[in-house]
């Protein structure tokens, strides 16, 4: 407890001096150093919450990626972000965003459960042979009932990755692969929805649709528009042999 002394003889209201305290450099020092911890540690909290409101915004695959890689910018140096499949042991890239997005969208490369599960740092050989990434973390991303696949941060510098990143990758991957799983699904259902099942090609509903695009673009430019229909003889045993649901 602090010195308290009385001073003596005085009547009236009681004074007590105090000894203050000379609180050292190294005290103070580590002060400054705890109060830029929380203040650090505040900041990332906000960035995380960040994050996770904006990705449960989005629908669109491409959406989600471009407010992945701007939010994780500042916390997380890199220049692309893949989201990949995992078949047989093989990364398969499906969506790309970044620099050199083209190449690391048709790169497949190897990786192992235990180099998955503690976060990849090196790139894959055949990565670093056919781009100037020199850096990465690999992340599994978990959906709402299975591993979807994993995600990986690339950078073009050799030691842009650390534990920090990691750990903060590994702190956002479950909304990451909620939002991405649902975003597939979004897009697949609005694939689905104009696209023939058995062959691929646009459907009735695609017809309509693009039909009236055309039509509102030709009345735009005060323009004429021209429709060419094209019917193959002997389609119907064509139709009526796989059109069909059994």
């Amino acid at each position: 407890r602090p010195d308290q002394r009385r001073l003596g003889g005085m009547r009236g209201p009681r004074v007590f001096l105090r000894h203050r305290e000379h609180r050292q450099p190294q005290r103070i020092g580590e002060d400054h150093e705890f109060v830029a911890t929380i203040a650090a540690a505040r900041q990332e909290i906000q960035m995380l919450l960040e994050i996770t409101t904006d990705l449960g915004c989005s629908l669109s695959v491409q959406e989600t990626f471009s407010l992945l890689a701007s939010r994780l910018k500042n916390a997380i140096p890199h220049d692309s972000v893949v989201f990949y499949e995992i078949q047989d042991g093989l990364l398969v890239p499906k969506y790309a965003f970044g620099v050199e997005e083209r190449a690391l969208g048709v790169i497949s490369a190897p990786i192992s459960s235990q180099e998955l599960d503690s976060g990849r740092v090196l790139v894959p050989e055949t990565i670093a042979q056919q781009t100037r990434m020199r850096s990465t973390i690999t992340v599994r991303l978990q959906g709402a009932t299975q591993s979807i696949g994993c995600l990986g941060i690339y950078s073009a510098q050799s030691s842009a990755s650390n534990p920090d990143h990691l750990r903060l990758l590994l702190a956002i991957a479950p909304k990451v692969g909620i939002t991405i799983e649902n975003a597939v699904r979004y897009n697949q259902a609005q694939s689905s929805s104009v696209t023939d099942e058995l062959t691929g090609l646009p459907n009735a509903r695609s017809l309509f649709a693009e039909l009236s695009r055309q039509v509102q673009r030709a009345e735009d430019r005060r323009g004429t528009l021209a429709v060419f229909v094209v019917d193959l003889d002997g389609f119907k045993t064509v139709n009526d042999r796989f059109g069909h649901i059994e």
